[in-house]
């Protein structure tokens, strides 16, 4: 099993195989499989899915994420994207210094 490290306004995450997982107060989501950990290493690599929006208030999402909490609302991916993050949220969310996702183990 792996932990990932979300940004702080994340409060739950859906993983794929993993099911659902609620962060700790430093952002800390343990017990996820390694194929998850890998998957959101490879996919973040993509400069894409950490700067670009396609549009205002959406936020590409990993393939392994099914469904997440930002800043209290729930959102699920459709074709790898979220929309209608509040700018606030997806300005957190997005911060250059920690990155969307860090797999610490």
């Amino acid at each position: 099993m792996a932990d990932v490290r979300m940004p702080l306004n994340v409060s739950s995450v859906t993983f794929s195989t993993s099911g659902v997982k609620a962060p700790d107060g430093t952002g800390l989501v343990t017990g996820i499989t390694a194929a998850e950990a890998t998957g959101l290493c490879l996919e973040c690599l993509r400069p894409s899915l950490v700067h670009a929006n396609s549009g205002p208030g959406e936020i590409r999402i990993p393939s392994v994420i099914t469904g997440i909490t930002i800043g209290g609302t729930p959102y699920t991916p459709t074709a790898g994207v979220i929309s209608a993050v509040p700018a606030i949220h997806v300005n957190q969310f997005l911060r250059a210094n920690q990155g969307p996702f860090l797999v610490v183990g």
